[in-house]
């Protein structure tokens, strides 16, 4: 095992899931990647749109730059995991759809395991729209461990 996703959002139990990633890492001496996905509640409006146009940013590019860079649940997570052992640690802040955003960043890393917490931050979301971690082993073609 060369490489460990992780998604996290500030929640206990993606902090669980940390834990048992950064575990995992120890003992195979692989690199963790921790990925914080910030769901974005806004349509660009076409103003935003003209400024992105004026700007020649891409609309991809655009909720990237609307995102905190370095939100404090990531560097609490690499914490967490730089003492259990791990020196290998990625940070990767990001905004979108959680988990199409986690599968996919799996593929582009060529991960080789995915790990996510049961229940996350965003518990009445989960509710209306199901949870991220059910999101992300429907739509994984690569092994993912829910932790609880």
């Amino acid at each position: 095992m060369k490489r460990i996703l992780v998604g996290v959002d500030g929640s206990e139990c993606a902090l669980r899931a940390v834990d048992y990633a950064a575990e995992l890492a120890g003992e195979t001496k692989a690199e963790l990647a921790l990925l914080m996905v910030s769901s974005l509640p806004f349509i660009l409006d076409d103003e935003l749109k003209a400024y992105a146009r004026a700007e020649h940013l891409y609309k991809d590019e655009l909720p990237s730059l609307l995102v905190d860079p370095r939100p404090p649940a990531l560097d609490i997570a690499r914490a967490r995991a730089s003492a259990k052992g791990v020196s290998k640690i990625e940070t990767v802040a990001m905004g979108g759809d959680p988990a199409t955003e986690i599968v996919a960043a799996a593929e582009r890393n060529r991960s080789d395991l995915i790990v996510v917490g049961k229940r996350g931050a965003g518990r009445l979301a989960g509710l209306v729209f199901g949870s991220v971690s059910q999101k992300v082993v429907q739509m994984a073609t690569r092994p993912v461990v829910v932790v609880p």
